[in-house]
């Protein structure tokens, strides 16, 4: 596996850990969902590293995960004082 996938899989696998640390915030179909797309872009990240597109794929799940993500802060009431 090449240094970009590795780096790239440690990425979406980050993504991964937060999703299951909060999951009781989300839809069991929004997780699955989730999943299922991470999944598919892990499997494939040696190719999409080839063709030279693994960095705008990975960076676009990335950006929308964390937007998805930091909404969640803003509603969690641990975040309010």
């Amino acid at each position: 596996m090449s240094l970009l996938a590795e780096f790239y899989r440690e990425e979406l696998q980050r993504c991964h850990h937060r999703l299951e640390s909060q999951r009781d915030c989300y839809s069991d179909h929004t997780v699955t969902s989730v999943e299922t797309a991470l999944g598919k872009v892990m499997a494939q990240l040696e190719v999409l590293c080839r063709q030279g597109t693994a960095d705008q794929v990975v960076s676009g799940i990335l950006n929308q995960f964390s937007h998805v993500t930091a909404q969640r802060a803003w509603v969690d009431d641990r975040f309010f004082h």
